[in-house]
């Protein structure tokens, strides 16, 4: 199925029109990542190739090939463009976050031990962060199956680059609602995400933001009252709530 610009256009819209009225966004990280974060005032991209989880954004899952098929290309040739697709996706960068900050999956899904006590939950400012990364936030969805396939025709439509831009962040905000290697329900996280599509060279890219942008960090009480302390010592004036 191909789309014209304007259809890309309409879906990317809707795509990130429930985050308008988002209010704030939240990172979970564990202890030293968060630490990190306070400390330097930063947001962190993360390539494809370097999640926690290799079945997030997985091209053979979700993505359709079928076009290439359509146009009676050889199988070698096939994998060839395959690999490209491949390439290009595991080098674009995405900033996770929450809706809350009472996530208990995200809450477990970072602490080692199970304890709470060793995750950070970082509140940040979304209208400000679209304002300062000059990208749009968009809303993670979750579908029963691998019905809602993206065909890989986008990446080869269009005049202006927006469907093949449309292709990445609808492929990077497709999850399936169960990933089932893991026994893990997806859809709990209830996820919002930044995409970075340019080339991210490392697989981490920091970039600095103002202090304004963080509201408050929420730690469990379950935590060390050293750590406590130590993330008090380097908030720069940002509010800690123990939950």
């Amino acid at each position: 199925m191909l789309f014209t610009d304007q259809d890309a256009k309409t879906i990317m819209n809707a795509i990130v029109a429930e985050t308008y009225y988002c209010n704030a966004a939240f990172k979970y990280l564990d202890y030293d990542g968060g630490l990190q974060m306070i400390s330097n005032s930063t947001v962190q991209f993360t390539r494809q190739d370097s999640l926690n989880d290799n079945c997030d954004c997985n091209v053979e899952t979700l993505v359709d090939f079928s076009f290439f098929e359509s146009l009676g290309l050889g199988k070698d040739l096939i994998n060839k463009y395959k690999a490209k697709i491949k390439r290009e996706i595991e080098q674009c960068g995405i900033l996770s976050l929450g809706k809350t900050n009472d996530n208990e999956t995200l809450w477990k899904g970072y602490s080692s031990d199970g304890s709470l006590g060793d995750v950070i939950c970082v509140e940040l400012d979304p209208k400000k962060l679209i304002d300062v990364l000059k990208k749009p936030l968009l809303q993670v969805h979750y579908f029963e199956d691998a019905s809602q396939k993206i065909p890989v025709s986008l990446l080869f439509s269009g005049t202006d680059k927006v469907l093949q831009r449309f292709f990445f962040y609808k492929f990077y905000t497709t999850k399936f609602k169960w990933d089932l290697p893991h026994k893990k329900q997806w859809e709990l996280e209830d996820e919002l995400r930044f995409v970075d599509v340019t080339i991210q060279e490392k697989p981490m890219n920091r970039i600095q933001v103002p202090i304004n942008c963080f509201r408050n960090i929420y730690v469990k009480r379950t935590m060390d009252e050293d750590h406590v302390e130590g993330i008090i010592s380097c908030a720069k004036g940002i509010p800690v709530t123990v939950l």
